[in-house]
């Protein structure tokens, strides 16, 4: 799992990733979500050299959160330290998402 917070994930996850239905443009994961930060803006505190390489939505505790598309879930735990309740998934174009501060994880 870990190789998947700094790299590619692993091509037998890739493989596995459904493809049926696949939008091909991506869903808003969250009803009422908004956009907190985005892509390359600068972290602050002991990380802010490092650029942010993705985006951060909020939403109030509860709302319900979906995958922005079809994929295979790799790890769902809370594990990893910095992101709580953390479901990660592989889509089928490899790309990958994270799902993280979560108050509960359920998923199906």
């Amino acid at each position: 799992m870990s190789h998947v917070l700094t790299g590619s994930p692993r091509a037998d996850w890739v493989e596995h990733a459904p493809t049926q239905n696949a939008p091909t443009d991506l869903l808003w994961p969250v009803d009422g979500g908004r956009l907190w930060r985005g892509f390359g803006k600068v972290r602050k505190g002991k990380r802010k050299r490092l650029p942010h390489q993705g985006i951060d939505i909020g939403a109030p505790d509860g709302t319900p959160i979906r995958a922005v598309n079809d994929a295979l879930v790799i790890y769902a735990d809370n594990e990893v330290r910095g992101y709580g309740n953390l479901m990660v998934l592989v889509h089928a174009d490899a790309s990958v998402t994270f799902y993280a501060h979560c108050t509960a994880l359920y998923f199906f």
